[in-house]
């Protein structure tokens, strides 16, 4: 990548600019396309990202949150359109980097990026791009204006006639029941191999609820046979959707199924936690914290479970 490059949005200065360097090279790219495209990404429908070299207008692209192409629009793909890179600064990177920044900002939002390319010669470098950069053909085959076409249509190979492509830009977050067990001795944790605690729990099969979930991951991981669940709140960590429950339990925790090691959250210990345990239990805290009525009613119902 060209080591001036600077990427930053649309402003309220560039249409005209943009226009005349388009223009400066013989192409024709009206500054009411970019004021269109300005007003968008005020309007959060569009954004627009620029590309500079030694402050100089080098390229953009744009990502449409809400793509004209059905099949994107119904699964909620963004689509990165209108790829420009000024001529004289193609082969040093522009593009990769424009690319790389756009995906990015759609990895914030969605697992999936979508692109439409163009079946001419002129769009043999982007054909040559996308593949490299890891999109793939989405399986519904030509579209011409954003409509997929069926056999026995005519059409046109001009600009609007084009292949749409998508690549996955964010792994999706595995979905995880989580159990919050409390005990005289504190919150229970389990640790694999690694040593590293996590609170009880695993990935949701398919066809099973949460709840089922937890309650099977449980038995599983520390043989406690739950007595009932309480859902408090999802919580996304960096790599799992968690659905957390409080889950009274009757018992003895043991080691069971592939966990090594048992051990107790309080205040204060010292452990080696994984920052998504650490960040529930503090949720879960301060959840008790703020209702601390109706938890003092579910200790009470545990002992009177306990000693009945």
């Amino acid at each position: 990548m060209h080591e001036n490059v600077a990427l930053r949005a649309l402003r309220a200065e560039d249409p005209e600019m943009i226009a005349a360097a388009f223009a400066a090279q013989g192409w024709r790219k009206p500054a009411t396309q970019y004021l269109a495209y300005l007003r968008q990404q005020e309007a959060g429908a569009r954004d627009v990202i620029v590309a500079e070299v030694a402050g100089d207008f080098a390229g953009y692209v744009t990502i449409v949150w809400e793509s004209d192409y059905l099949p994107f629009r119904v699964a909620g793909i963004p689509e990165i359109v209108d790829l420009n890179v000024l001529i004289k600064y193609r082969r040093q990177g522009i593009a990769t980097a424009l690319l790389d920044r756009a995906e990015r900002r759609i990895s914030k939002r969605a697992c999936v990026a979508g692109i439409g390319v163009g079946l001419t010669a002129d769009y043999g470098a982007a054909q040559i791009l996308y593949v490299k950069r890891g999109y793939r053909p989405d399986g519904r085959g030509l579209a011409a204006r954003g409509v997929a076409l069926q056999s026995g249509d005519q059409a046109t190979v001009d600009d609007d006639l084009t292949l749409h492509l998508t690549k996955l830009v964010m792994r999706p977050k595995r979905p995880r029941s989580t159990a919050i067990v409390e005990t005289p001795q504190g919150i229970l944790l389990a640790a694999m191999a690694n040593g590293v605690f996590l609170l009880p729990g695993g990935g949701i099969e398919t066809n099973e609820s949460a709840a089922a979930a937890v309650i099977r991951e449980l038995h599983e991981e520390t043989g406690l046979f739950a007595e009932s669940v309480i859902y408090l709140f999802d919580h996304e960590s960096s790599s799992s959707q968690h659905h957390v429950f409080y889950v009274q339990a009757h018992g003895q925790p043991q080691l069971c199924g592939e966990t090594r090691y048992l051990a107790y959250h309080t205040p204060g210990a010292d452990l080696r936690m994984s920052a998504g345990a650490q960040a529930i239990v503090a949720r879960f805290a301060a959840l008790k914290a703020a209702q601390p009525e109706f938890f003092a009613a579910l200790a009470m119902l545990r002992e009177r479970a306990t000693t009945g």
